[in-house]
């Protein structure tokens, strides 16, 4: 009886686990973006994470409205480059003049950081809560 009992708190215990990587996306993306759902390109590492989101629809293609949510822009078609990006580490947020922010861990701490310049230029506004994660041309 013990072990049915143990079992059945641990299923209970996974299955209401929450991802909270995916409620900061969540977050984030619907407080920039006010909408009730986003069209998202991501790469096979990030589909694990949004997959079961409610506010994300994950298309196959790159389409002008289209937010590209991936660790690695070289690897994506061209075509997607020109689209709003949010990066999930440092470095292709640095190298890739779309990239409105980002999300990525370093030395263990998790680091959010949002680049100005491109907020202006496709006319996003982020919200008072995030406008501390806002920097420069970086």
């Amino acid at each position: 009886m013990k072990k049915v009992l143990f079992m059945l708190v641990v299923f209970t215990t996974i299955v209401n686990a929450s991802n909270p990587t995916l409620k900061l996306y969540e977050k984030i993306f619907s407080s920039i973006f006010q909408t009730s759902v986003i069209d998202v390109y991501v790469d096979d590492e990030t589909r694990d994470i949004i997959k079961d989101s409610s506010i994300f629809h994950i298309v196959d293609y790159c389409y002008d409205d289209t937010v590209v949510l991936v660790g690695n822009f070289k690897n994506e078609p061209k075509y997607c480059q020109k689209n709003l990006l949010f990066a999930t580490n440092y470095r292709s947020f640095r190298h890739n003049n779309n990239a409105f922010g980002a999300y990525y861990w370093k030395k263990g701490r998790p680091q959010l950081i949002f680049r100005e310049s491109v907020l202006d230029r496709f006319n996003l506004k982020l919200p008072t809560s995030l406008k501390k994660y806002e920097r420069g041309n970086r």
